[in-house]
């Protein structure tokens, strides 16, 4: 069974890492007030509270482990918005050298993914039918010039 570690065991380990409680903060997501109480042992933090802290330390002492995809995960995520226009779509993806965004509602929530490949597949599709079409214009211009 693992052992629960003390506010004093979190602010030695943090130490022997030289990380400052504010770079713990931001690994963490825990507030650095709570990480100084914890450390203090002015509260009894909740045991999900303490794993976030014991994670981030785990990661930041073997930085070549992934973890989790938090550990990989960008946070500056760049997005569309549903009423975006492809041209857009295709300018961001460019510009931000990604191959897909995902694409949000006017509250934030994802919708969906535009990716090169759903854009290629469709642009396809769409060179299709409009090579179709153009057949078909010719066909009724030429006989309709007969």
């Amino acid at each position: 069974m693992m052992e629960v570690p003390t506010g004093s065991h979190i602010r030695r380990w943090r130490k022997s890492l030289e990380i400052t409680q504010t770079k713990l903060s931001d690994m963490s997501g825990v507030a650095q007030s709570i990480i100084a109480k914890i450390e203090n042992e002015i509260v009894d933090p909740r045991a999900s509270t303490l794993r976030k802290i014991v994670e981030a330390l785990a990661r930041f002492e073997n930085p070549e482990l992934l973890h989790t995809v938090q550990d990989i995960m960008t946070t500056d995520v760049a997005a569309l918005r549903y009423e975006d226009t492809i041209q857009t779509a295709i300018d961001r993806m460019v510009k931000d050298g990604i191959s897909q965004l995902p694409v949000l509602s006017e509250t934030g929530a994802i919708l969906g993914i535009v990716s090169e490949d759903s854009m290629l597949q469709k642009g396809a599709i769409v060179m299709v039918w409009l090579a179709k079409s153009c057949i078909q214009t010719q066909q009724l211009l030429t006989s309709g010039s007969r």
